[in-house]
């Protein structure tokens, strides 16, 4: 196994960010899990229990509570985080308006964590009294 083997997907590695980043009610309840596959035998595993805030969490396989998965590729997981939706060739199992519904809140293109990260990195980008890099607010 080389080391880029051992990286978790760009697309697990921005939900687990994302949840980690919110801490409001995520306005839905149930638990979703999220697979890469990695191969024609490895999947790897992420998931989120959302109740009164979300909460993700790497696993080997789905919880046995799991309400929706999704089991998706590399490219289905580039085409996700680009704002594009998966290939019909994604596999989805269970309840797919919850799924809609995280999607919109944690991968939409105007998500609110998108949102949020969009709001931080502008204040990073400004200086003492909130004045930007060419001295206007």
């Amino acid at each position: 196994m080389v080391e880029a083997d051992l990286e978790p997907p760009p697309i697990l590695k921005a939900l687990d960010a994302m949840i980690g980043l919110d801490r409001a009610l995520p306005g839905f309840t149930g638990t979703i899990a999220i697979g890469v596959q990695k191969s024609a035998s490895e999947v790897q595993w992420w998931s989120a229990r959302c109740t009164d805030r979300a909460r993700g969490t790497w696993t080997p396989t789905p919880p046995d509570e799991t309400d929706v998965a999704i089991v998706l590729d590399a490219e289905d997981g580039a085409r996700i985080l680009r704002g594009e939706p998966p290939r019909l060739g994604a596999a989805i199992f269970g309840d797919a308006e919850l799924w809609a519904r995280f999607h919109r809140r944690y991968l939409g293109r105007k998500s609110f964590v998108s949102l949020r990260l969009e709001q931080n990195q502008r204040a990073q980008t400004r200086g003492p009294f909130g004045l930007s890099q060419g001295g206007r607010r």
